[in-house]
C-alpha cells in the first residue's frame, strides 16, 4: 500500500510539473553543446581577431589585473552610496516579496488562486519597466541630455522614492482592493529603475573592480532578506490588522527615503581616481566629482 501511494504521488507530481521540469532540463544539453563548440581557450584562438585588436585587448586585461585598492575603495563616498542604496532597496524588495501574499490574503481578502497572480503581477511590471528605464537612461547619456551622475541619481530616486511613497499610500488606502493592487504594481514596478541606478553604477566607478564592489554590497544587502521578514513576523502576529502592516510599510518607506537622500549627496557617475590605471601610475590624487 505504501508503495502504491508513493507511486500515485509521483504520478500526480509528474502530471502537474512534468512539462515545467522538461522545459528546464531540455536547454541544458543545448547550452553545453553550444559552449563546447564556440568557446575558445584564448584570444589567440579566434581567427576573427586582428593582431592590433588582440594586442589592445591584452593591454586592457593587463591594466585591469591590479590589486584591489581596499583602503581607497572603503574611503570612497560613491561606494558607500551604492552600498546604502542597495541595502535600503533590498529591505523593501525582500519584505514585500515575502509578505505581499499574506497581506493580500489576510487584509484584502483575496482567494488563493487570485492571490498568486496578483502577488506576481507587480514583479512583471518591474521587469518590463527595468528594460524601459535602461533604454531611456542610455538615450539620455548618449545624447548628452544628462550626465551619467545625474542619470544614476535620478534612477535611484525613482526606485527608492517611488517605493517609499507607494508603501505609505498602501497603508492608508484601507482595504480597497483595486487601489492597493494598482499602488503595489506602480511602486514595485518603479523599483526596476534600480537596474539603471546603483546596480549599473559600479561599472561607472571602477569597471575593473565592479565585481568586487557588487560582491561587497550584495553581501551586506542580503541581510535585509533575513531581518525584514523577521520584523514582519514579529510585528504582524495579528496579520489581519491594518495598523500592524502600517508599521511595516512605514519602516520600509523610511529606509527607502533615507537611501534616496544619501544618493542625492553621495552618488557619482565618474570613474574614481583609484580605479584609473593612468592616474594611479602618475600618482595623481585628483578625485573625480
Amino acid at each position: 500500500m505504501k508503495k502504491s501511494g508513493l507511486n500515485q504521488r509521483i504520478a500526480l507530481f509528474w502530471e502537474q510539473w512534468g512539462v515545467h521540469i522538461k522545459g528546464l532540463i531540455f536547454p541544458v544539453p543545448v547550452f553545453n553543446t553550444h559552449t563546447c563548440l564556440f568557446t575558445l581557450r584564448s584570444g589567440e584562438s579566434n581567427e576573427n581577431l586582428t593582431n592590433s585588436k588582440l594586442n589592445q585587448e591584452k593591454a586592457e586585461v593587463n591594466a585591469f589585473q591590479t590589486s584591489v585598492p581596499w583602503l581607497s575603495l572603503l574611503r570612497c563616498r560613491a561606494f558607500w552610496s551604492v552600498l546604502i542604496c542597495h541595502v535600503t532597496h533590498n529591505w523593501s524588495f525582500y519584505t514585500l516579496i515575502t509578505c505581499i501574499p499574506t497581506y493580500m490574503s489576510r487584509v484584502l481578502g483575496f482567494s488563493m488562486s487570485d492571490n498568486g497572480l496578483l502577488s506576481a503581477f507587480p514583479y512583471l511590471v518591474q521587469c518590463a519597466y527595468a528594460q524601459l528605464a535602461g533604454f531611456i537612461s542610455d538615450v539620455l547619456i548618449k545624447r548628452g541630455k544628462l550626465s551619467t551622475t545625474w542619470v544614476r541619481k535620478l534612477n535611484n530616486c525613482i526606485a527608492l522614492g517611488g517605493i517609499g511613497l507607494g508603501l505609505l499610500l498602501v497603508g492608508y488606502t484601507g482595504c480597497s482592493r483595486t487601489a492597493s493592487v494598482l499602488i503595489f504594481a506602480t511602486a514595485i514596478g518603479l523599483m526596476g529603475s534600480a537596474s539603471s541606478g546603483f546596480a549599473a553604477n559600479t561599472m561607472d566607478l571602477a569597471p575593473q573592480f565592479s565585481g568586487v564592489i557588487t560582491s561587497l554590497t550584495n553581501c551586506v544587502a542580503t541581510l535585509p532578506g533575513i531581518f525584514g521578514p523577521m520584523l514582519v513576523g514579529y510585528v504582524t502576529k495579528d496579520s489581519s490588522s491594518l495598523n500592524n502592516w502600517r508599521i511595516i510599510f512605514g519602516v520600509s518607506a523610511s529606509l527607502a527615503w533615507f537611501g534616496a537622500l544619501c544618493n542625492l549627496f553621495m552618488t557619482s557617475g565618474r570613474r574614481q581616481h583609484w580605479a584609473d590605471p593612468s592616474m594611479r601610475e602618475n600618482g595623481s590624487s585628483k578625485r573625480p566629482a
